[in-house]
């Protein structure tokens, strides 16, 4: 099992190894010293196809079908969101989880957060 600490210290290390040789090659991507977008005629930094979406694991297939089929698939009703919670936070070594439906979600979830912690504050 990876801890939250490893995983955050190893993702910055290879955040900051791309950084430092200017490019991303697993993702196809490279940096652009040319001053003129692509989309104007200028050097693109994406030289491979992008990966097909979504990604499915055939594994989970009956999982995810059963929860569809059960009405049961958000917070609402059922377990399945918070079995998924407690089993990331323990993969992540974290306290708790919170899974959201989108990145934007996310974001604007830990900005109610903060401003609740600040609110308390006061």
């Amino acid at each position: 099992m990876i801890k939250r600490r490893k995983f955050l210290t190893t993702a910055s290390a290879g955040a900051v190894a791309a950084i430092a040789s200017a490019t991303l090659p697993e993702y196809g991507l490279t940096y652009n010293t040319s001053k003129e977008l692509a989309l104007l005629g200028g050097k693109s930094v994406r030289t491979k196809a992008w990966p097909k979406w979504p990604q499915w694991d055939r594994d989970a297939e009956d999982e995810i079908i059963s929860v569809l089929r059960s009405g049961n698939w958000f917070r609402g009703r059922g377990t399945k969101v918070s079995e998924f919670e407690e089993k990331y936070a323990e993969m992540m070594g974290a306290k708790r989880c919170l899974a959201t439906s989108s990145g934007t979600t996310a974001l604007l979830s830990r900005f109610m957060f903060w401003a609740l912690k600040l609110a308390m504050r006061c």
